[in-house]
């Protein structure tokens, strides 16, 4: 496929797709239709909730397998992981493979069947695996931790390109045994719809729908029926973790002497049954929890706040990069991170002036920093503007740009 036009075929390889609101099927998905609008032959092999073959404009074919993951149980993984096998083996030849790092190892497959097919291997390496495992709670033996380890090296060291989310991932592959000239850093961009309003995604909204009274306590998130609230947003998955206990203690500052100060968080995770828990135990009052939005209300929901807080976990720096941050940027609103300061998004942020990076265990660093924002508007505008200029940098455009450099450098060799 695609020998008789000047664009190679692109085969995209994952196991989630819209309908799926998880980060990594939103960016398959805008990236694949990118090159589609460019004039690339797409295929995108995808985890769904039923098999299903759709084409678009000929251009296009989405192509998904039946995979519901449940964490912990290894069946369900081995099945799909069988089924993409087939799958793979089946669907027509393309010049260049893209894998994705969800599941785990599923680019171990993807490079097997390019090698057998002579097809260019590109992984899009979104979160290293097996590396994440013990943060994610999977306990491993140190043997077996260790061999996988050196297959899932092997993989990249023979791809044609290793695609990181951010200049961490990068060094922790190198220092890990991926060559240098390997690795192609192309950061995370935010959801289409937040940057162009008349963006529409064609698959329709099978998840994330709200009942009417969900809907009305988004309403509620807009405007507060007694007097205006500043607002402090986290918004998507949520952990519970030592950031996470940092923020607590923060609003627990503020919630005397700056009651109009509000922390929102919408979405799911154990982290807001944590919030749930502690929120009560502490007697904190200027906390508010908000189910997960549907994509129709995710631009109101984003402006809604004032600034966003974003929050990582020490031990996923050079493994992970929060994508929510983009979204931030896209907005145009102030950023407050809570993690390492060595991180991608530390980094960006700093870099352009558009918010403050705190520590974990830095409670009193953050209650000042988000006081400030209430307070000086010059610091709220000052951050407002080096948010502009960092969505400038991680716009859409700027990602798809460096996608298509590498596609075409790729092409070129093979």
């Amino acid at each position: 496929m695609g020998t008789g036009s000047k664009k190679p075929a692109i085969l995209f390889v994952t196991d989630s797709y819209p309908p799926s609101l998880s980060p990594q099927a939103r960016m398959v998905h805008e990236l694949a239709h990118d090159f589609m609008r460019q004039g690339y032959v797409v295929t995108v092999l995808a985890g769904g909730d039923k098999r299903q073959d759709v084409r678009q404009k000929d251009r296009f074919r989405l192509l998904t397998v039946p995979y519901k993951p449940a964490k912990g149980r290894l069946v369900p993984y081995l099945l799909f992981m069988m089924r993409m096998a087939v799958a793979l083996m089946r669907v027509e030849r393309h010049d260049i493979i893209v894998s994705l790092s969800k599941p785990p190892f599923l680019a171990n497959l993807c490079a097997y069947v390019a090698g057998r097919r002579h097809m260019a291997h590109v992984h899009w390496c979104y979160a290293i695996y097996p590396d994440l495992f013990h943060q994610d709670g999977v306990v491993l033996p140190a043997w077996l931790l260790r061999r996988l380890r050196l297959r899932t090296r092997k993989m990249m060291k023979g791809a044609d390109a290793v695609v990181v989310s951010g200049g961490c991932m990068a060094r922790h592959l190198t220092h890990t045994g991926v060559e240098p000239r390997k690795i192609t850093a192309i950061e995370g961009w935010a959801d289409a719809d937040l940057c162009d309003p008349d963006y529409e995604y064609p698959a329709p909204e099978e998840r994330g729908k709200l009942s009417r009274r969900h809907n009305q306590a988004t309403q509620k998130l807009k405007s507060d029926p007694v007097y205006p609230k500043f607002r402090i947003l986290h918004a998507g998955h949520l952990e519970k973790t030592a950031e996470l206990l940092t923020v607590l203690r923060a609003a627990r500052r503020l919630q005397k002497d700056h009651p109009e100060i509000e922390f929102v968080f919408t979405g799911h995770g154990n982290g807001m049954e944590y919030l749930t828990q502690e929120r009560a135990r502490l007697g904190i009052d200027n906390i508010r929890l908000m189910p997960p939005q549907p994509r129709s209300n995710l631009k109101t929901m984003m402006e809604s706040g004032d600034v966003h807080l974003i929050c990582m976990r020490d031990g996923v720096m050079g493994m992970r990069v929060p994508v929510k941050v983009f979204s931030s940027f896209a907005v145009q609103r102030p950023c407050v991170f809570v993690g390492p300061s060595k991180s991608t998004a530390a980094r960006i942020i700093e870099r352009n002036g558009a918010g403050d990076v705190v520590h974990t265990g830095e409670d009193r660093k953050l209650a000042q920093a988000l006081r400030r924002y209430r307070m000086d508007a010059n610091r709220w505008f000052e951050a407002q503007a080096g948010a502009v200029k960092a969505h400038q940098e991680c716009a859409p455009s700027a990602a798809f740009a460096k996608w298509t450099t590498l596609i075409e450098q790729i092409g070129t060799r093979k």
